[in-house]
């Protein structure tokens, strides 16, 4: 009983002095439009940072203001909405959209994406999405009230999308408080580089949409530079200039470049790691925090776990292509179904659609939705068929699940290429287009009847659990951390150096001074001495 009493006392200590060091924040957190798994990833940090004590805003637009009731947000989480020029259905529209692009095999071409930003595609929807995400940051940061309303709150932080630019352009210049950058996607193209002050070697760090790993050949470095510099030159005329030219509309410019702004982010979490991503320089407020989403696998519901347990040891194949149930018609539903039901696995395909696919077999579970972490953590799960989402990645990884990828589009292909360095995944090639009912079985048989993609899975496994702490967790605590401590001792100097001083210009022109005139002085030495033997 004493024991117990004392037990007790030093538990209420423990949690005492715990509350007494965690300081209560005001954090804004500001969504984009985008929504999807970037929201996914925002919500996570607001719920785990409600764990830790702290007062959470979220900033949701009008517009995708029902993506709220998709997410488990901690009830503590203040959500409030602001105004927004887009239509509801905007990122129903741009799924669509894309989808189609994807199909027609438009968009695996960076020149695609270039005219896209720029502007030049001779296509009016796709005129009217960048009209419309342009409009939404000039109303963004042109709203008055809005801005109001968060001065009112007096935030001590701001999380923001990196694919909202704006938010940071409120934090820096209407609120003037620190705020942190937040990225999903990967794996990281070489211009993301100049916003965090880290050199970016093309010679083995290769850019978005290349499609090279980090071994590239002479032709490929060659693309690659060209590839690196057509994407700084596109982003920087398309994105930059425009919020620089709102900012200066608005009034809002106060001698800070939108390159400032970002080189002044207190932190930049990445949904990356090094057990994906090829390794690269990197700054010490730059957050590795690959693999937010995972966590250990939940036991199955009864229906699940009783299609999971009959499959004896054949095991199961989890299929989960999201984004392709916006551009699957019935052909392509009957001829994956007739894939699928040549297999002597059994499957868990997530499906929505009106129509069952016909030739769908008798070892396929259809789902509208899957617990699939917890299906990937099953000791019966033998294989898993995404789209290569960084999400769905380092679940793969996480789990030791090998792979086989149908990429659709953006960054998926470079996923998947990581993933099958790693030893543990293939991918159709030419993307879903190329698909058809015997490329898909054959690849499927190919990893499922060779245990090195098994074994190189559950190697990348081990080297991505071995971290002193989960990744959403060091995301958190990092975030801590600059609330009571601040960011400068965490930014490099590089960003207050010129061109020239960076590239140290100036003490080569000093040096190859220096030598010069010793060289003209050795020689007119010489020379002296010389003429003064003849004299002689």
């Amino acid at each position: 009983m004493h024991r117990s009493s004392a037990a007790a006392w030093l538990l209420v200590l423990v949690i005492c002095s715990r509350q007494s060091t965690t300081e209560s924040k005001n954090i804004l957190i500001v969504d984009s439009i985008v929504g999807g798994s970037h929201f996914q990833l925002l919500s996570l940090l607001g719920n785990e940072l409600v764990k830790r004590g702290h007062n959470v805003t979220f900033r949701i637009a009008e517009c995708v203001w029902h993506i709220r009731d998709r997410a488990n947000l901690d009830a503590a989480i203040n959500c409030q909405p602001f105004r927004c020029n887009a239509p509801e259905e905007l990122v129903a529209k741009m799924l669509d959209f894309f989808s189609r692009k994807t199909l027609s095999g438009e968009m695996s071409s960076i020149v695609w994406f270039a005219k896209l930003w720029l502007g030049l595609l001779d296509d009016p929807e796709a005129k009217e999405l960048m009209n419309t995400m342009q409009d939404f940051n000039e109303v963004l940061l042109g709203d008055g009230d809005f801005h109001a309303s968060l001065i009112a709150a007096n935030y001590d932080l701001a999380i923001c999308d990196l694919m909202l630019p704006a938010c940071s352009v409120i934090a820096h210049d209407v609120l003037d408080i620190p705020y942190v950058n937040v990225a999903n996607g990967g794996p990281l193209g070489t211009r993301y580089s100049r916003w965090i002050d880290t050199p970016s070697p093309l010679s083995y760090v290769p850019e978005y949409l290349t499609h090279y790993t980090d071994s590239m050949t002479f032709p490929q470095r060659i693309k690659n530079s060209l590839a690196h510099a057509f994407s700084v030159f596109i982003y920087d005329f398309s994105s930059t200039s425009g919020l620089e030219a709102v900012r200066e509309k608005l009034g809002l410019r106060r001698g800070t470049s939108m390159m400032e702004i970002w080189r002044k982010s207190s932190l930049f979490i990445f949904n990356w790691d090094f057990v994906l991503e090829y390794p690269r320089p990197t700054q010490p407020n730059v957050i590795m925090a690959g693999g937010v989403s995972v966590r250990p696998p939940q036991p199955l519901s009864p229906d699940f776990e009783e299609f999971v347990q009959g499959s004896g040891d054949r095991g199961v194949l989890v299929f989960s292509v999201s984004t392709l149930t916006n551009i699957m018609d019935d052909a392509m539903a009957d001829m994956i179904a007739a894939a699928l039901a040549r297999l002597p696995l059994r499957v868990v395909w997530k499906f929505v659609g009106d129509r069952r696919p016909a030739t769908l077999g008798n070892n396929t579970l259809l789902a509208s939705w899957l617990p699939q972490g917890d299906l990937l953590g099953h000791n019966k799960t033998k294989l898993f068929i995404f789209h290569g989402g960084i999400n769905g990645a380092y679940e793969s990884i996480y789990h030791g699940v090998p792979v086989v990828g149908i990429p659709l589009f953006a960054d998926q292909i470079d996923n998947l290429l990581r993933l099958r360095s790693l030893g543990m995944a293939e991918y159709v090639e030419g993307g879903i287009r190329e698909v058809t009912s015997d490329t898909l079985y054959q690849l499927i048989m190919k990893v499922a009847s060779n245990p090195s993609y098994k074994q190189h899975a559950v190697e990348a496994s081990g080297k991505f659990k071995a971290q002193p702490q989960q990744p959403l967790k060091q995301a958190v605590f990092w975030i801590d951390h600059v609330l009571h401590y601040g960011a400068d001792h965490l930014r490099s100097k590089v960003g207050e150096l010129s061109w020239i001083q960076y590239h140290m210009l100036d003490v080569a022109g000093v040096l190859a001074a220096f030598s010069i005139l010793l060289i003209w002085s050795l020689r007119y030495c010489f020379s002296a001495l010389c003429c003064r033997a003849k004299v002689a």
